[in-house]
Order: structure tokens, then C-alpha cells, then sequence
């Protein structure tokens, strides 16, 4: 697939408030529900991958999830650098992408793709395709890995749906899409 020079100028953007938002602006917090002494992340990362995704499409979405991790982890490392997580963000965006990118301005559809959008992300990759990292890189129980990040996605799931509805339904009406193209 060819990028226009517009196109890889505003995924340069994307790629560093994502990078931003994932390794400066991040909130742990204790995860007392289920099993003590763990912690739960939860971060605005998410923000430009989906706009990147609602704006760009969806392999624009892909290439910011996976640049911005690879950046991430090189520049500003949290632990040891595992490519299956790289590969479950590059997907992030890609759902993203596909799921927002055709978004109409109807209120009833932008809610029900934020939905679908942030179910996907949520169940599939944070919970499944995450865990199953874990396992392979951590050697932890898939079900163990699987409760322990309940309770963050949970909110991340509510954060993720209310902020990707907000923020298309207040540009949706606007030539934000236009411009991006």
C-alpha cells in the first residue's frame, strides 16, 4: 500500500502522542478485586490509536500500533520487550480501523461501532491475545493472566467506549474527516 506524504505526516503524529500517552501519561493502580499485589494500567493510549484508526483507516491504524510499541520499548522501556505485545497493538489499531473508519455521523451508529470497536479490543486482545503472551513469555496460567486484568479492562472497556463516542460525535459534523484525506 502506497501513503500519500499527508497520510505519513499525521501517522508520525499519531505515533507520538500514542507513544505519549503509553509511556508518560499512564495510571497504576493496585488491583485489590481479585488477586493482591498485582497492578492495573490504565492510559489514554488507546486515544490516538483510534483516532488514528477513525481517521486513517485501518493499516494506517496497524502501522501506528506497531511503531509506536516498538518506540516505546526502545526509548522509554517498561520490562523486557516481547514482540507478541507489539503485534496485539499494531491489532489494536487495525481493529480500530476497520471497525470506525466508514463511521458515519448518526449518533446511534457511532455508539453501537464504539461498541463493537472497544469489545473487540478489550475481550480479544487485551484479555485473550495479552494472556496468551503471558503465558508464553511469563509461563503464568492462561486463567490466571485472564482475572488478573478483569477488573482494569472492565473500566478501560467503559473509558474506551464514552471517550471514542464523545470525541467522533464532536468532530463528526466537522470536515476533520476531509482533511485527513
Amino acid at each position: 500500500m502506497k501513503f500519500k506524504t499527508k497520510t505519513i505526516v499525521f501517522l508520525g503524529v499519531f505515533i507520538a502522542f500514542e507513544f505519549f500517552f503509553s509511556r508518560v501519561i499512564t495510571a497504576m493502580f493496585p488491583t485489590l478485586f481479585l488477586i493482591p499485589g498485582t497492578s492495573s494500567k490504565i492510559s489514554l493510549a488507546f486515544v490516538p490509536l483510534s483516532m488514528c484508526g477513525w481517521l486513517l483507516g485501518p493499516i494506517p491504524g496497524l502501522v501506528c500500533g506497531v511503531v509506536s510499541d516498538i518506540l516505546g520499548a526502545t526509548l522509554m522501556p517498561t520490562g523486557p520487550f516481547y514482540f507478541g505485545y507489539t503485534i496485539t497493538n499494531g491489532l489494536r489499531g487495525l481493529v480500530y480501523g476497520l471497525i470506525l473508519y466508514k463511521c458515519g455521523n448518526n449518533l446511534g451508529s457511532i455508539v453501537l461501532r464504539s461498541v463493537i470497536a472497544s469489545a473487540v479490543v478489550v475481550v480479544f486482545l487485551n484479555l485473550g491475545l495479552n494472556s496468551l503472551w503471558d503465558v508464553m513469555f511469563f509461563s503464568n496460567p492462561f486463567w490466571v493472566n485472564v482475572a488478573k486484568k478483569i477488573p482494569s479492562n472492565a473500566i478501560n472497556l467503559v473509558l474506551y467506549i464514552t471517550v471514542i463516542t464523545l470525541y467522533i460525535k464532536a468532530f463528526a459534523h466537522t470536515d476533520v474527516k476531509r482533511f485527513f484525506k
